[in-house]
């Protein structure tokens, strides 16, 4: 079967080749979903979903490249520093 596409009005028509064909037959037999409409919509929000953690992942990736070179990591002093914020916040 050819793939349908009518982008021109309000209605959006795909035929999924046989592969997805399987993919949302199976996900309507489990009765979550009232059609393959509601299939390819979930699949949609779920590509939206990873799209915008990407995104996120992008940006913290380039905050890092420019907040200059590494600095080292004395890890004793690390400790000593969140002991000293939590002994502050019991304090409190």
């Amino acid at each position: 079967m050819r793939k349908r596409r009518y982008w021109n009005g309000a209605k959006h028509h795909y035929f999924p080749r046989r592969p997805f064909r399987r993919v949302y037959r199976r996900a309507g037999a489990t009765g979550n979903y009232g059609s393959a409409s509601d299939v390819v919509r979930a699949g949609l929000r779920l590509l939206e979903e990873q799209e915008a953690k990407l995104k996120a992942l992008e940006a913290a990736l380039k905050e890092g490249e420019e907040s200059g070179p590494a600095t080292k990591f004395d890890y004793n002093d690390f400790l000593a520093w969140k002991q000293a914020q939590y002994n502050a916040q019991k304090g409190q």
